[in-house]
């Protein structure tokens, strides 16, 4: 759930932490010419012009009209849940687990605003290469309110939505933060609790540490899809090299 540096250009190289000799540079080589066919735009998501004010009568419209704040975006991975996945960090986070692998995105006024439209362009890029959507952070449900158009835009689209949480579910469905009870209903898998790094997971991808739990909301996924397979590589991780030069890291590195 690490990431580094961020860049919404294209995707160059992929590799697992299994991975080595040859056969890395058989999958980079093999990375490189497909995720070349599905190159994105070049230059980083832009912030949208949004109403400063909303009238009483339409407050509803208005918060789902409101811009999502996001911290990075990755249009195709395989680190960050079941199968290859679309996956925004969003920015903002009032939990600040130590330890966390991710602290620039603890400030709420940071990253990017993006309407819930344009991040569905973005996703629209991406679509035929991806089964779903991850929303990872900082913490996603502090900004469940302008989430909800973005997600059921996902699902509208037939792809799957998976979440990663600091609250517990307890917390989500009594609407703490506000709007995460109608966030929480578009999911089909929420991983949730704070990350704990006296308790190291390694039976479990994609779960930061051990106290944290796996929540199959729906039948699209079902529990054994997080178990790491006997011999199987313990973390996913995934290097990329931007159009100027930068290398990007995802997934677990520390795991």
């Amino acid at each position: 759930m690490v990431l580094t540096a961020f860049s919404t250009r294209a995707l160059l190289g992929v590799w697992g932490k299994d991975s080595s000799g040859d056969g890395a540079r058989d999958r980079a080589g093999e990375g490189t010419e497909q995720r070349g066919k599905i190159a994105h735009r070049t230059g980083e998501i832009k912030a949208g012009s949004y109403p400063g004010s909303c009238p009483a009568a339409k407050a509803l419209t208005c918060r789902e009209m409101a811009p999502i704040r996001i911290a990075a975006l990755v249009p195709v991975t395989e680190a960050e849940g079941p199968g290859s996945r679309f996956a925004v960090w969003l920015q903002g986070c009032a939990i600040r687990c130590p330890g966390c692998c991710n602290p620039q995105m603890f400030d709420p006024d940071g990253g990017e605003a993006v309407e819930p439209a344009e991040l569905l362009a973005r996703l629209d890029e991406a679509r035929r290469r991806v089964e779903g959507i991850t929303l990872l952070g900082g913490e996603p449900f502090e900004q469940a309110e302008p989430l909800v158009p973005f997600v059921r835009g996902a699902r509208e689209r037939g792809l799957s939505v998976v979440a990663f949480s600091g609250f517990r579910i307890e917390e989500l469905r009594r609407d703490r933060p506000p709007g995460s009870r109608q966030l929480l209903g578009e999911l089909d898998l929420l991983v949730d609790g704070p990350y704990d790094s006296g308790l190291p997971e390694s039976r479990r991808r994609w779960a930061g540490s051990g106290n944290q739990r796996f929540h199959f909301l729906t039948g699209r996924y079902s529990p054994g899809v997080e178990v790491i397979a006997e011999g199987g590589p313990e973390r996913t991780v995934e290097l990329r090299l931007t159009a100027d030069g930068r290398l990007e890291r995802s997934g677990w590195p520390e795991g």
